[in-house]
């Protein structure tokens, strides 16, 4: 999860996220999240209030669980927390995360299928 505020946890992350996306994604209440952890990345907590917050970190215990609960969120195309729009995606490694970056215009903007 990207751009969630510090802080919104108020404590227990691991509570808090299950909550949180049972609430957004309009899970049913037998969908069993099984969270094994959840906290914020691991960098320093922001002291500047403009600076960006840290990025919650869910492991799930169930792959397939983490698979549904990502798609669900993907398909909502506004997904919104607090008046901000918010992203979900896997926790890929600062390396690949770069090189994704690297393909991001030709994703939005692929070859016509006229060449």
């Amino acid at each position: 999860m990207y751009v969630v505020l510090e802080d919104s946890e108020m404590g227990d992350m691991a509570k808090w996220t299950e909550s949180f996306l049972r609430e957004l994604l309009d899970l049913p209440s037998d969908f069993a999240l099984q969270l094994k952890r959840a906290h914020r990345s691991l960098q320093q907590k922001p002291t500047e209030k403009e600076a960006p917050p840290r990025s919650p970190i869910v492991r799930f215990v169930n792959h397939q669980h983490k698979q549904q609960v990502l798609t669900k969120a993907w398909n909502i195309k506004n997904l919104r927390y607090n008046r901000k729009k918010i992203y979900m995606d896997h926790d890929y490694s600062p390396t690949l995360q770069k090189r994704r970056r690297g393909y991001a215009d030709i994703k939005k903007h692929p070859l016509s299928s006229e060449a």
